[in-house]
């Protein structure tokens, strides 16, 4: 269609954190001729960079449901606030009436970016020659109008792997549509179809894309980011909710994937490093663990939200479960096992140095030392366990993402944070995941992978002796190893959909632990049931709400929910 006008609402003060991008220099909220836009290289720059903003947590949305995180619609945590909408995910109340985390709106919105973008981009006067730099390399500016061609694609294959693991088979659209003519009304392509193009879009890409950007432009598509929406939509491709007749081609392509981007770290000096200090990715946005980052923002609200409530101005909103406490091994005769809560000794140890270290640096315990003091969720304490409207509902708060250097009686007490959407450790653990699924038994490289992850915060304790697990025990380790490594970094909710394991793990109670003083320096300790939980297997998928039913009758609602 021919665009005489458009509006481009593109907020550059915010877009990627990084406003001094050389093609982003230029403000470009205002009304533009398509004639401009095809003369200036800048604007359609700064129709790449809209793109970014479509992508699902790219929008200040640290906390995505009115302040609480998704994995409080898992068994790994709870959300205190009792007016929050993801209460409705765990009681069975949302449906088509009631769509919770709607992201089909926007991730059409971001197809229709891709679109607009590829309308113009070939007519366009963005060069596509080489530049090269004062050492005489190609810059970043070298065959500009290719690289901006490969980035839109890998951001189009990673908004349409946002649609498809929420709503299954989706319409794909790569052309610039009306959105007021009928053409809007179209069926859903199925599944496979659009991983197929996902894949291929990626493909494409990754000869134009650069392995890194300098210090001012990260946070943009890279070789890296391509290569981990191939591993990610592979995987999910390959997992028992879309793959039920378990065709082990499919693990294989997945686990090839993954070793894409292992073998892209490896062979270009360790591009990718694990930190050995597992927070560390936590607290800057450019780790040399992470592939991908999102916006990142100067802010404070993941602690105004997450810090224990008997803080100053702690909000205490993520709690962990006991069962996600439980997930955590511990270390007995110098190896570390599963952790059994009817074993009396792993009780007696049940917060000590002996566990996963990365216990205690995702969840804060009675007695965990936060800001200068012991945090207190016994039953009276000042963080204690329902101690008014708030207070944590399970005896745990968050720790993970956290910030001690921020003083939340400061409002301009802030440092820049970002969503990671993709690191290393899920490279890894994809890898290990597929490759044990491919084989009949694990071979070397499954155990190599998982024990990268494992080393990095259990040393070689936790190192997991090659040949001594089956497949269906390997299985057991990695999903496990899933579970306490990307703990709230929304993996559980969508790996346990993908596994197809929400009637085991989703439709059941979820329960905490109530913690009493005894004296000065004793306590005991009780698990207790906090809430009830209800999982149907529909709820697998995300339902579309009633009015997008209505827009496009021809799209449908998603199965299980008509």
């Amino acid at each position: 269609m021919n665009l005489n006008r458009i509006k481009i609402s593109l907020l550059l003060s915010v877009c990627l954190l990084m406003a001094s991008c050389g093609f982003l220099d230029k403000d470009l909220d205002d009304t533009v001729t398509d004639e401009q836009i095809l003369r200036d290289p800048t604007l359609m720059g700064g129709l790449l960079i809209n793109i970014y903003n479509y992508i699902p947590r790219n929008d200040n949305s640290f906390n995505c449901i009115d302040g609480a995180m998704l994995d409080c619609a898992t068994d790994d945590g709870i959300d205190s606030s009792p007016s929050s909408d993801i209460h409705n995910m765990n009681n069975g109340a949302w449906g088509p009436s009631k769509v919770i985390d709607d992201q089909w709106g926007r991730l059409y919105y971001g197809v229709r970016a891709c679109a607009l973008f590829f309308s113009y981009i070939d007519r366009s006067n963005v060069p596509d020659t080489e530049v090269l730099d004062n050492d005489g390399m190609p810059s970043e500016d070298s065959n500009l109008k290719s690289r901006y061609k490969a980035e839109a694609k890998v951001l189009r294959a990673l908004i349409y792997s946002e649609l498809i693991k929420r709503f299954g088979d989706v319409p794909l659209v790569v052309d610039l549509l009306d959105p007021n003519a009928e053409e809007l009304n179209l069926p859903r392509t199925p599944y496979a179809e659009i991983v197929d193009s996902i894949v291929k879009w990626c493909d494409e890409a990754i000869p134009y894309l650069p392995l890194k950007y300098s210090d001012s432009t990260q946070g943009r598509v890279t070789k890296g980011v391509a290569l981990m929406v191939k591993s990610r939509t592979l995987l999910y491709a390959a997992s028992k909710l879309n793959n039920p007749e378990n065709n082990k081609d499919k693990w294989k392509k997945a686990a090839d994937a993954a070793k894409e981007v292992i073998d892209l770290s490896e062979q270009n000096g360790n591009l990718y490093v694990l930190n050995k200090d597992f927070s560390a990715p936590f607290s800057k946005p450019f780790d040399p663990e992470i592939i991908f980052p999102c916006k990142y923002y100067q802010r404070n609200d993941i602690e105004l939200n997450n810090t224990p409530n008997g803080y100053d101005r702690g909000g205490g909103r993520t709690n962990p479960t006991q069962s996600l406490v439980d997930a955590y091994e511990i270390k007995i005769n110098g190896t570390y096992v599963s952790y059994d809560p009817q074993n009396a000794e792993h009780l007696n140890k049940r917060y000590s140095a002996d566990r996963d270290p990365r216990l205690a640096k995702t969840v804060l315990y009675n007695g965990a030392v936060f800001k200068q003091r012991p945090v207190e969720t016994f039953v009276g304490g000042r963080d204690g366990l329902n101690l008014r409207q708030g207070f944590t509902r399970t005896g745990y708060y968050l720790r993970k993402f956290l910030s001690e250097d921020i003083d939340l009686n400061a409002d301009n007490s802030t440092l820049p944070r970002a969503w990671i959407f993709f690191r290393y450790a899920e490279a890894l653990l994809n890898y290990a995941e597929a490759q044990n699924e491919y084989l009949d038994t694990p071979d070397q490289s499954v155990y190599s992978r998982l024990n990268q992850v494992r080393k990095r915060s259990m040393g070689d304790a936790g190192v997991i002796s090659a040949g001594t697990l089956d497949k269906d025990e390997m299985r057991k380790r990695i999903r496990n190893e899933r579970r306490v490594e990307l703990a709230f970094e929304e993996h559980r909710f969508f790996d346990i959909r993908r596994w197809d394991e929400g009637i085991n793990y989703f439709n059941k109670p979820v329960y905490g632990m109530k913690v009493t003083k005894i004296g000065n320096s004793s306590y005991s300790y009780e698990q207790f049931k906090v809430e009830e939980r209800i999982f149907d297997p529909k709820m697998n998928m995300f339902p579309l709400s009633q009015s997008a039913v209505l827009k496009a009758p021809l799209t449908g609602q998603t199965k299980g929910w008509n």
